[in-house]
């Protein structure tokens, strides 16, 4: 489906790489900051969403393009 790149992107965004591990993925982190765009440290398998925005269309653009940007 469509989505499946998306994830894949996202994926690779979190944890470092395009695929899953055999084992499955071990459990994320999801913390909150005041940047504008998402971070994640691929370590830890932590995932910083940004709370900077005040309407869902610029909070998925933010999470676009900081996805995108990594891929």
């Amino acid at each position: 489906t469509t989505q499946v790149p998306v994830l894949r992107a996202l994926l690779h965004f979190v944890t470092g790489s395009t695929e899953a591990p055999v084992g499955g993925l071990p459990p994320l982190t999801v913390a909150w900051t005041p940047s504008r765009m998402p971070t994640a440290g691929t370590c830890g398998k932590k995932l910083h969403l940004p709370t900077s925005h005040t309407a869902y269309d610029t909070f998925q653009d933010a999470m676009d393009e900081g996805v995108v940007q990594d891929s």
